[in-house]
């Protein structure tokens, strides 16, 4: 683990509760239901970096199978009193599933990767899916990347974002779209959010 890994879950760490109560209540429908449609009926879904715990509760309260995982142990404590179910403490470096889920979900946790180890990420994602699988992420648009009260951040705009969920990964880009933030006091920042399916 680098240096902005572990300044980035040491900053979980620390804010698990704080960060639980401002994204507890955040209104996801419009990701949801771009995701959920792609999906096959009783689709199996894998939380990646599920924070709080609030979108695997959602995906389990609509009927699907969810393996929720986090790279903070104090935020998969929480999510795992939420959910009712073990979550597991894994980073991404060491997600080693093989065609195992329907769908990987990866709701603002990936923006923590930095550009040199994102393609190798988005690999095991890829290894992660089925074929035909369904891969959702966001991130925060713009460009660059650093360190913002103690967390590191990789931004994207519609051309890079479309980069890291293409071909070179094994992804075909099913959507791209633009939203703005939905907790309260952020509307100013825009949310990159893309879908990518599983050639072959």
């Amino acid at each position: 683990m680098n240096n902005y890994q572990k300044n980035t879950l040491t900053y979980y760490e620390k804010h698990a509760d704080r960060f639980v109560k401002d994204t507890l209540e955040a209104d996801m429908s419009v990701c949801y239901e771009r995701f959920e449609k792609l999906l096959p009926e009783k689709a199996y879904i894998l939380d990646l970096g599920c924070g709080s715990g609030r979108d695997a509760k959602h995906f389990v309260k609509e009927g699907y199978r969810v393996t929720a995982v986090d790279g903070s142990p104090s935020l998969c404590e929480r999510a795992s009193v939420l959910l009712r179910q073990e979550v597991e403490c894994l980073l991404f470096e060491n997600l080693e599933y093989e065609a195992e889920f329907d769908g990987v979900w990866a709701c603002a946790s990936l923006l923590h990767v930095n550009k040199r180890e994102i393609d190798g990420i988005i690999k095991k994602v890829c290894r992660a899916l089925k074929a035909g699988g369904v891969f959702f992420s966001c991130f925060k648009y713009g460009e660059g990347e650093g360190v913002k009260d103690g967390r590191f951040f990789n931004n994207y705009t519609e051309e890079s974002v479309k980069e890291i969920v293409g071909p070179d990964n094994g992804f075909l880009t099913k959507d791209i779209f633009i939203s703005g933030d939905v907790r309260e006091g952020r509307k100013e920042e825009c949310w990159i959010n893309v879908i990518g399916i599983k050639r072959g």
